[in-house]
Formats: structure tokens, sequence, C-alpha cells
């Protein structure tokens, strides 16, 4: 019988943020506010939509997992031509746009920028769609890496909601647009070419819009009238009017869930590879994992460890042959309302199981789906570096815990080869031994100081977290989430037995026959 001791706790790590990116473009000829007022700039041409996006927080195409980093890692924090869907609406609704009586986004899926933080999204289709002539819009965007197809339902008036199902594997992420301060100050400066003023705006450092002329902000008391103007034109976008002033729309894309990534580290030396490395002799070696399918119980030559030699075996180190999160929602649905923007629920029942997986290590398109994880045991000892496994895992957001089922798996002695029954084993026989441990994961009670940068301006790594619901501490929309794992060896039982000295309870006299004699008659 084999005793097995394991622990496990969450560490909160930075949160994802989302950050701006390009716009630009053309529009049509008309003041969507007013039809009678004509275009200063060319009223002769139509606009072309063009949509920009921002650095993306994480994306993912069909249920490949995360990619893209911490906001705060710009180099990896990039789109890959991920798939995404648009919804472009009349302003302050939520009715599909339409140019001749057509819908103007048909269903169409857009293509996002490869290897850079922001850029333009295209359409897969190569088709070049056109604003209406009158009419402002407001667009919205999502990004499902689901097996199956998003359902789009615009039944319900006022809104669009679109379902989908999820495994863990998928990042669920949607937009809305954002109007940067190039954006007003391209409107306020056409704005007063047309009216005759030879000043112009400018951003400056910390994004504040001043004059070029006397520096001032445009929110100043003497430049009101500006200030009025500006929230006039502001008005009139995203429309044929603002496109031809080179504003359109930039789609902000967001983590709609949490993201968990796991990692293994050794609870003592021997539960890491690194001891076996380190004490491996001519005579001594160690096993080493060979990838391939296991399955539980025995295990076939094709999993067996790897020896240089017979000379010696030896048990191996802890390996995570498994993760998987309980008690999730597999079904979602996220509700576009102009009032509310998105917003991502669970549905159906909390019975679903999320399955840690892993990269395709042979492959190099990213876009893959994943496989199932490679057994992965910690690189180092207690005093290393703690080690990555699998792809990240991504749950619905706002819960206080969740719960855990994660398999081990080490190679150890089953038998010493010393046994005296008939037909026992003469030498050591070593197998695989799995072992299932459930558990509850809390969120974490404490969250990265942002002010904190090495440790010399005083301020603490951690400070305590602010992401609760009333009392409780939850895990956030849009933040990733370092899952530690600390796994012990297997521990044989070894019952000892000591054997201890008589003790003397003195001697006891026994005569029968004097006890003959020595009866009384009744």
């Amino acid at each position: 019988m084999i005793m097995k001791k394991q622990f496990f706790y969450a560490a909160l790590a930075i949160a994802l943020m989302s950050s701006c990116s390009k716009d630009n473009d053309p529009g049509t000829t008309t003041d969507p506010t007013d039809p009678t007022v004509p275009e200063v700039i060319d009223d002769t041409t139509p606009a072309a939509i063009q949509l920009g996006i921002g650095n993306p927080t994480i994306i993912a195409t069909r249920g490949t997992g995360s990619v893209g980093d911490l906001s705060t890692n710009n180099a990896a924090n990039i789109w890959k031509g991920q798939a995404l869907q648009i919804l472009m609406v009349a302003q302050g609704t939520m009715t599909d746009a339409q140019d001749n009586g057509a819908n103007i986004f048909a269903g169409e899926t857009f293509t996002a920028p490869t290897g850079a933080g922001s850029g333009f999204i295209k359409f897969n289709t190569g088709n070049v769609k056109y604003y209406p002539m009158q009419g402002k819009f407001d667009f919205y965007g999502y990004h499902m890496d689901t097996d199956q197809a998003p359902i789009e339902d615009r039944n319900t008036v006022g809104s669009i909601i679109v379902t989908a199902t999820i495994d863990g594997t998928n990042d669920i992420m949607a937009a809305t647009t954002k109007f940067s301060s190039e954006d007003s100050i391209k409107l306020i400066n056409n704005a007063l070419t047309a009216t005759g003023e030879t000043y112009k705006y400018q951003v400056v450092a910390n994004k504040t819009i001043e004059r070029n002329d006397n520096n001032s902000a445009i929110t100043d008391p003497a430049n009101s009238a500006d200030l009025t103007l500006l929230g006039t034109e502001l008005a009139k976008a995203y429309s044929s009017y603002a496109a031809r002033r080179g504003v359109q729309p930039t789609l902000i894309f967001k983590h709609l869930m949490s993201r968990l990534k796991f990692h293994v580290r050794a609870g003592e030396e021997k539960a890491g590879l690194d001891y076996y490395k380190a004490n491996a002799t001519a005579a001594h070696y160690f096993p080493t994992f060979a990838a391939g399918e296991i399955a539980d119980g025995e295990y076939d030559a094709s999993t067996t460890p790897t020896y240089d030699g017979e000379v010696e075996k030896t048990d191996g180190a802890v390996y995570i042959k498994s993760i998987k999160v309980t008690g999730q929602k597999s079904g979602i649905s996220l509700t576009f309302t102009p009032a509310a923007g998105p917003v991502l629920a669970g549905t159906g029942e909390a019975t679903a199981e999320f399955t840690l997986m892993e990269r395709d290590k042979t492959e190099t398109n990213t876009a893959k789906k994943l496989v199932a994880l490679t057994p992965i045991a910690p690189a180092n000892g207690p005093a290393g570096a703690a080690t990555a496994i699998g792809e990240s895992m991504m749950i619905l957001s706002n819960e206080s815990s969740f719960n855990i089922e994660i398999k081990v798996m080490q190679y150890v002695m089953t038998n010493d080869g010393q046994g005296t029954t008939e037909g026992a084993p003469t030498n050591p026989v070593y197998k695989w031994k799995v072992s299932s441990l459930k558990t509850t994961v809390n969120a974490p009670k404490t969250m990265p100081n942002p002010a904190y940068t090495d440790g010399s301006n005083g301020q603490p790594k951690s400070i305590p977290s602010t992401d609760k619901i009333g009392d409780n501490f939850i895990f956030a929309v849009g933040k990733s989430y370092n899952i530690n794992v600390t796994v012990y060896g297997n521990q044989p039982i070894e019952v000892t037995a000591e054997l201890t000295g008589w003790i003397s309870g003195d001697d006891v006299e026994v005569n029968p026959e004097d006890d003959e004699f020595n009866k009384v008659n009744p």
C-alpha cells in the first residue's frame, strides 16, 4: 500500500489589459444628422468602411488556447490572424445596418492582423463595404474559438444574443468602439478649417488636446466654443461624414473570462527530475517518461521508463498526468445591447469537466487545435522554478472557487523481490502508479501591486485584492492566474516490529495434596 500527499494553491498573476489601435480612412457624402448639409471634403467618392483593432489580451482560434500574453509583454501580446465577427448596427439600436435593403455585414468573417499588436482587419472574402450615404452606426465585435460556429439570435428586440459551447480551451472576447484623442483632433481640426480658423489642436504626451498657438487645453473655458464644436462633430461618428475625416471605428477586444496557467513544483527533492539527473552514475540510472498514450493501471512497453542500463533501478520523479476543472458550465450566451454593451453569462447545469490540453510540439501552426497533455514532472527541486504545464485554460469569471481533479503518476517499486511465497518475484518490480487527487481552489485574497518595481521603492509586491463580490474574493474577468501545484513522491508504508522482554510476575505455589486435606466439609 502506498500513501500520497499533495497540495495546491493559487497565486494571482498580473491582469490582462487591452490597448488601443489604429483607425483610418474615408466615409460618404452628407452630414448624418442633417442630410441637407453638404460635406466640405469630397462629396463625390463613396467612403469605404475600414475597421481597426487594438492589441489582443489573449486570443485564440478554434480551441487553440490563449494566444498573446499579458498587456505588459508587448512582444508576445499580438494578433495572429484570428477569425473575428463584426456587428454593424444603426446607432443606438441593435438593428443591422443596411444598404439598399440588404445587411451590410451579412454573416461575414473578418481576419485580424498577423504578427502585430494592432492594425486593420479584413473581410475574408476580400469584399469592400461602404457606408450608406446617410445615417450613423455602432460597431461591435466578438471572437469565439469554439468547435461549432456560434449562433446569432436576433429574435429579442434591442439585443443580439450569441450562444456557443465551450470546453476550457476557448478564449471568449468581445469588443466595442472607442474614440481616441487622435480621432477628436481629426474632427475638430477639419471643422475649424471649414470655419476659416488658422489654429489647430494637437495631442500632447498625456493625451490632452491642446491648441497649437497657445497650448491651452480644449477644456479651458476660453475654448468652450471649440469644445461644443467637437461634441457636435463626435455626434456624427461613425458615418461617411466621420470616415471622410479619417475617423474609422477602432474595436477594443477584451477578455470576458478568467485564464488559468498551471505550474508544478517539487515539494521534496525526489519529486523533481533534477534529483535523478544529479545522482545518475554508471551503475545508477533514473527513469524518464517516454511520451505516449497512457491508460490507468498497467502500462505497456511503450510507456515503460527508459534506462541506460539495468544495474539498479530507482523510483522516478512525480508526473502530472492530467488536470481537470470540474463543475463548469459549458454553455455561454453573449448579449449585445446599446446600453450595456457585451455581457457574457454561463448557461445550463454546472456539470461539465474542462481538461487541460497542450499544443502539439511538432506543429508550428499555433492555430491548430490543442492535443492531450503529455505527462510532465517538475524540472527542479523545491528551491527551483516551477515548471509550466500545458496550455492555459479559460473558465467563466466572478466565481469564488472552482473544483479541481489532478492525476499524478510515478514509476515506483511495487515488489522488492524478497518475497518468500512460491512464485514471488526474485527481482524488484517497478510499475507506474497513478493517484487521483481532488481539492478546491479558492480565489486569492491578494493581487499584484501596480506600484511595485524591484522592492527598492519600499512597495510590497502584493496588496489586498479588490476583486470581490460582497465579502467573497473572486476570479475576475480578463485576469490571468498562476495555479501552482506542489507534488510529493509516493511514500511506502514501513511497519517496524520491536520485541520487548517479558517481565517476571513472581512465583505462584500450588500443592494439590495439601489442598485435598485442607478441605472443609460443608
